[in-house]
C-alpha cells in the first residue's frame, strides 16, 4: 500500500507496474510516466482517496500481457478510470477475468485472448465495451449488453473447439470485411444481439 505517496517517473515509463501482487494507492500523486498504473498477471489494484495522476501522459490504467491468476476490472476499483490495452491481454490457467457493468476498455486495436494453457480460462463481462473477444478453445465467454469492436483474424468474436460463448443483448462492430463471430467447432449462443459492419453475421466450420 502507497499512502499519500509522491512517484516521480522519468517520462516513458510507468509510476506503478504490478504483476499480480494486490496494490492500494490511497492519496498519491504520480507525475512524469507513461500511465500512472500497469496492470498484468491478475491479484488486485484498489485507488482511494485523493489520488492526483494528472501530470501523467495517459491518467488511466494500463492493461496488457498475461493473466494467469483471476482479477476483476472495476471502475470502483480505478475512481472511475478507463483500462487501456496497451497489448493484448491473454487469460490463461484457469484464470477468470470479471469486467463490471460501464467499465470502459479503450482496446487500441488489441482485445482478450483465452488461452487453455494450464487449464481453461474464463471471461465474464457485463455491460462494458471491449475490444474483439478471441479463443483457443475449451473456455468460456459471458458477455452480457457489452460492445466489441475490432477484429482478430477479420472476426471480432473468435471461438473454436469444445469453447462455450454466450453473447446476451451485445453490439458487434466489424471492421468491415470479415465476421462479426467466427465459431470452428465451439458452442456459440446470441441472444439478442446487433452485429454490423461485416461481411457476415456468423461463420460457422468444423461443427459444435
Amino acid at each position: 500500500m502507497l499512502f499519500r505517496s509522491v512517484l516521480q517517473g522519468s517520462g516513458s515509463g510507468n509510476g506503478v507496474s504490478n504483476s499480480g501482487g494486490s496494490v492500494t494507492l490511497d492519496g498519491c500523486t504520480i507525475s512524469g510516466c507513461l500511465y500512472p498504473v500497469y496492470w498484468s498477471y491478475g491479484g488486485s489494484l484498489q485507488l482511494s482517496g485523493s489520488n492526483n495522476f494528472t501530470g501523467c501522459t495517459n491518467d488511466m490504467v494500463a492493461v496488457g500481457g498475461s493473466w494467469g491468476s483471476s482479477a476483476a476490472w472495476s471502475g470502483s476499483f480505478t475512481q472511475s478510470r478507463a483500462y487501456r490495452l496497451t497489448s493484448e491481454v491473454r487469460v490463461y490457467n484457469g484464470a477468470t477475468l470479471t469486467i463490471a457493468p460501464g467499465v470502459q476498455v479503450q482496446w487500441g486495436g488489441y482485445g482478450i485472448y483465452l488461452w487453455a494453457s494450464g487449464g481453461f480460462a474464463h471471461l465474464v463481462a457485463t455491460g462494458a465495451a471491449l475490444g474483439y473477444v478471441r479463443s483457443d478453445g475449451y473456455c468460456t465467454a459471458a458477455l452480457t449488453n457489452c460492445a466489441l469492436t475490432g477484429s482478430w483474424s477479420g472476426s471480432t468474436v473468435t471461438a473454436n473447439g469444445g469453447d462455450v460463448m454466450v453473447l446476451s443483448g451485445c453490439v458487434l462492430q466489424g471492421s468491415g470485411s470479415g465476421n462479426g463471430v467466427s465459431n470452428s467447432g465451439g458452442n456459440v449462443t446470441l441472444d439478442g444481439c446487433t452485429i454490423s459492419g461485416c461481411l457476415y453475421p456468423v461463420y460457422w466450420s468444423y461443427g459444435g
